[in-house]
């Protein structure tokens, strides 16, 4: 019995472990952060003002709780207001594929990254925050939606620790 019960404290330690915090770094974006659970990657290619934008995306679901981490790739040669305007096409986009309301949208830096910070509510579904970012010729991008309580102590972890390398 007492082996039993063991092997059922390690077997949930270890499930415990896999959806623990861990940090993503990214060598070509050239950033880390903190994100629970194993994240699933992909990219995609869009164009967006006759420039061809790559974005990295990272997703991990864990419980009733989605987190995302995105850096879009700008080309070098981008008139200056095509990252304001691609920052509020990232809002306004998410706000419409999602229905989701605007709660806040205040300006926000997490280590010296100065950026975007909007809270939002999809009624009867989600609240969280969405914090866009630009910074060396990239567009960062970090999502938490929490189904079901406080989302506010994620949000301090995953957001607070993302660093530009």
């Amino acid at each position: 019995m007492k082996r039993i019960a063991t092997l059922l404290l390690l077997l949930l330690s270890a499930l415990l472990f896999a959806q623990g915090w861990k940090p993503l770094a990214s060598s070509d974006g050239k950033f880390t952060v903190q994100i629970p659970g194993k994240p699933q990657a992909s990219s995609r290619t869009d164009q967006d003002g006759g420039y061809s934008i790559v974005t990295k995306m990272w997703v991990s679901g864990v419980a009733d709780s989605n987190y995302v981490v995105s850096v879009s790739f700008l080309p070098s040669k981008v008139p200056p207001d095509f990252t304001k305007n691609m920052m509020d096409g990232i809002k306004s986009g998410f706000m419409k594929s999602t229905s989701a309301t605007v709660v806040s949208d205040k300006p926000q830096a997490y280590n010296g990254v100065s950026g975007r910070l909007i809270r939002f509510e999809i009624p009867g579904k989600a609240k969280g925050a969405l914090w866009v970012a630009a910074k060396s010729g990239k567009v960062y991008t970090l999502t938490l939606a929490k189904g079901s309580g406080d989302y506010g102590s994620d949000l301090t972890k995953m957001f607070g620790s993302f660093k530009v390398l």
